[in-house]
């Protein structure tokens, strides 16, 4: 048994392997097609520069700097459908050459085939769960990247509006470079409870010290206004001389900037960084907890997906497999393509943490059902 079970379970590695390298350069190919005048002006703007010695030397580089790395988020995003391709195709091949009928004659269940491919699904969902944990944060700023910035570090900086902290406090930068965790003309305005403005503080520039939990101010200086009592009429609001300030403490960590500014990357960070900045009041904390218990879900979701599909190759005698497949793929793309969509918005009067789950408990009775009335 242990021999069927290795050999069922290395053809359907091999057979996922195979799927993901082809959808890989599928994809590839296509946005380099679509997008070729930009690869094209990357590469001779890195020849210019003295990087490449040729136009095709350049344009190789620019193709595999920017989607070199998208090959572990592609993995991340693809494997609970190339997992169901992939059983397609190991069954397909079995049902075929009439291997189930030689395994149902020895006395074996189908049901055995069909958890052999449930568990190497499930080994596939957990290397794609690491990958996402340890991978994919390291490689998130060259992940973030637009065609525009085709041989960049990482993100380009970007302008932060008025954007509100968890101490109520508005923090506004003329430009945020990512890469060095920089600001440049900064201006936070501190606020009571009440929305009055208590105290201004400008700076040439602000860098992020980790430790601290806070912005270094260069050149900061802060013009604070009391307002006696609760009088809010502005006439008796009484303005001190400005001081000089060093920091500015407040939970926006330049992830926390990133993900307001871009709701993918909250796909990109670890749990661990998920668990820290879902701690914050800002509106990134909603999104953060969907990516967070999503991050499981979709496991939860890959797997019933795999069961639903799994009756239409599991076969007692051969059949025309272009209609099986045509059903495989009807159930599979929805089913993971629809789950994923829910998941990722939000579902009035349900908490993140039932939300994303939502489609797997939708999809639990239908894999049961699919299962009791297998013929095996």
């Amino acid at each position: 048994m242990i021999l069927l079970d290795r050999t069922i379970f290395r053809r359907f590695l091999g057979s996922f392997l195979l799927l993901f390298a082809v959808f890989f350069v599928l994809a590839v190919s296509l946005d380099v097609i679509l997008q070729v005048d930009e690869f094209v002006d990357a590469a001779k703007a890195a020849v210019e520069a003295g990087r490449f010695e040729s136009l095709a030397a350049g344009l190789v580089a620019a193709v595999f700097n920017f989607h070199g790395p998208r090959i572990f988020q592609f993995f991340g995003f693809m494997v609970g459908l190339v997992s169901v391709a992939a059983m397609g195709f190991t069954l397909s091949s079995m049902v075929k050459h009439r291997e189930l009928v030689a395994i149902m004659s020895a006395g074996v269940g189908l049901v055995r085939v069909g958890l052999v491919m449930v568990a190497g699904a499930f080994v596939l969902n957990l290397v794609a769960l690491a990958n996402s944990e340890f991978v994919v944060p390291r490689l998130a700023p060259l992940l973030m990247r637009q065609h525009d910035a085709i041989l960049a570090g990482g993100v380009r900086e970007f302008e932060v509006p008025l954007t509100v902290d968890g101490s109520n406090a508005l923090l506004r930068a003329r430009a945020f470079d990512p890469e060095t965790a920089e600001l440049t003309d900064v201006l936070v305005l501190r606020r009571d409870e009440m929305g009055r403005a208590t105290e201004r503080l400008v700076a040439s520039a602000a860098v992020w010290d980790e430790p601290a939990s806070a912005w270094r101010l260069e050149g900061g200086m802060a013009t604070r206004i009391r307002v006696p009592g609760e009088a809010p009429d502005a006439a008796e609001r009484v303005v001190r001389t400005s001081e000089a300030v060093s920091e500015f403490a407040s939970d926006l960590s330049p992830k926390s900037l990133l993900v307001r500014q871009s709701s993918q990357y909250a796909q990109m960070l670890s749990l661990g960084e998920m668990a820290e900045l879902r701690r914050g009041s800002g509106p990134e904390a909603d999104v953060l907890s969907r990516a967070y218990y999503g991050r499981f879900a979709v496991i939860a979701v890959n797997l019933l997906v795999l069961v639903i599909a799994l009756p239409c190759f599991l076969l007692r005698e051969p059949r025309a497999l272009l209609g099986q497949s045509a059903r495989a793929a009807a159930i599979a793309v929805p089913g993971i393509l629809g789950s994923i969509a829910v998941m990722s918005v939000e579902v009035p009067g349900l908490p993140p943490a039932l939300s994303t789950f939502l489609p797997a408990a939708l999809l639990l009775p239908v894999a049961v059902g699919r299962v009791v009335w297998l013929r095996t």
